[in-house]
């Protein structure tokens, strides 16, 4: 799997839509679709960050 994988299944498995795990994130809810589905790559810092927000390692993230 992928960042993009993990990404949403880490959010999903948090009970988080995309709107309020980009909300904790600073970020538009329409990034983290980008994100999801691909369309978007996010800076390795923002990824650790959203990693953090969801609780997980940045390593477990990006491993899915």
């Amino acid at each position: 799997m992928s960042f993009y994988n993990g990404l949403k299944k880490y959010r999903l498995k948090k009970g988080l839509t995309q709107y309020e795990l980009a909300s904790l994130a600073n970020v538009g809810k329409w990034t983290i679709t980008k994100y999801e589905t691909a369309r978007r790559v996010p800076s390795e810092q923002l990824r650790r960050h959203l990693a953090d927000v969801l609780g997980v390692t940045y390593e477990q993230i990006m491993d899915e």
